[in-house]
């Protein structure tokens, strides 16, 4: 048995596998949730560094106080090396954040990271234990095209850049399969957590 003063769990998934959810269900068990989505958007904002990033790479995209994550996307796909090129810059800032919420909550025993790139970035590298949420191709297909905004070109495009839920699933500690009610995706969320609890502390 591995004993640790701080467990950090890290929940991961290609687009629309549920990761959210699943983070969402740890805050409920009152457990703190760094999401690195919540950061980027926040980082977006006018004024901040994200803001000014995109406002020097994507001009028309910074409009209205914040960035139109639309503008960007459609700039994203017709220049190829552009997604690369934010993902370098916009690292640095997001590890910021996320330090920033370590300090802020290092007395908690479990944290939860909700990274959607968090093989692609290395933070398996310093996380404890990984979950990875999938759920059937056509459910992810059809809750990935119903969200506004989202073509059948952007949602390749995102797949493409993404590791493959296979190798993902491969990589993690814990699978949860979301495509179930609500009710039963809690108690596995719970049953994980009871888990960690009793194996690491």
């Amino acid at each position: 048995m591995m004993m640790v003063d701080q467990l950090k769990v890290g929940i991961t998934g290609s687009i629309g596998m549920g990761k959210s959810t699943i983070a969402s269900e740890f805050f409920k068990l009152n457990i703190p949730v760094w999401s690195a989505d919540d950061a980027v958007h926040e980082l977006y904002k006018k004024g901040n560094d994200g803001y000014h990033l995109i406002k020097k790479l994507v001009s028309e995209a910074a409009v209205d106080g914040e960035v139109n994550r639309l503008i960007l996307s459609n700039a994203i796909l017709t220049t190829p090396r552009l997604l690369q090129t934010i993902s370098l810059a916009i690292q640095p800032m997001i590890k910021l954040e996320r330090l920033n919420f370590l300090k802020m909550n290092n007395s908690q025993k479990i944290l939860v990271f909700d990274i959607p790139l968090l093989f692609e970035t290395s933070c398996d590298n310093w996380l404890d234990v990984i979950i990875t949420a999938t759920a059937p191709k056509s459910i992810q297909r059809k809750r990935v095209l119903s969200r506004k905004s989202m073509t059948e070109d952007k949602f390749l495009h995102i797949l493409a850049s993404q590791l493959s839920n296979k190798e993902k699933i491969e990589k993690a500690d814990f699978v949860i399969n979301t495509s179930t009610s609500f009710p039963l995706l809690a108690k596995k969320v719970e049953a994980i957590l009871e888990k960690l609890q009793n194996e690491y502390f």
